[in-house]
């Protein structure tokens, strides 16, 4: 099908391990996604579903991902959570015959901001970040703006200020400030 310019990506929020599949090379290929770990930028994901069979909101069968659309998929209790209004489900036909790619380690780990360290006036000072450590304000923008934090968003409010929010989902409604 060829790349796409703006490539669909699976960020497994979930502990639940998924397939991916994606159809850049022209046949289509599926890969396993353990749980905290995204698809590599490079790759256009196309759809998804569960590694173990069970369905996601009553179906069982793949989940079509629109090529510009990031899909966050998060776990409440053993369910799957998904944005469903973007995401649609299609047949097993979908998309024609596939090979299994059983690598292990397919997917990057997710990078998220576990904590935040205040000064004496309630000022942010820093950020602890999954296996990176203690970073600035300043780094951590970056890092979100580029796309290598998970879990949050870069909002600028009325008066010009730039921080990090956490990303919309059923199980953080809070903001990082």
């Amino acid at each position: 099908m060829g790349k796409s310019l703006f490539p669909g990506c699976v960020i497994n929020h979930s502990k639940i391990e998924l397939l991916v599949l994606e159809t850049d090379s022209g046949s289509a290929i599926v890969h396993y996604l353990r749980g905290k770990s995204k698809s590599p930028s490079a790759v256009d994901a196309d759809a998804f579903r569960r590694a173990d069979g069970k369905p996601i909101l009553g179906h069982a069968g793949w989940w079509k991902i629109p090529d510009w659309f990031t899909a966050d998929i998060y776990q409440i209790s053993t369910d799957v959570i998904i944005p469903f209004s973007v995401m649609f489900p299609v047949g097993d036909n979908q998309f024609g015959e596939y090979v299994l790619d059983k690598s292990i380690n397919w997917g990057t780990n997710l990078t998220y901001v576990e904590s935040i360290k205040y000064d004496d006036k309630g000022k942010v000072e820093s950020y602890f970040i999954t296996n990176v450590g203690e970073i600035t304000l300043d780094v951590a923008l970056n890092m979100a703006k580029s796309g290598h934090l998970d879990n949050v968003v870069v909002v600028t409010n009325r008066k010009g200020k730039t921080y990090l929010r956490t990303k919309r989902n059923v199980t953080t409604l809070r903001n990082l400030t």
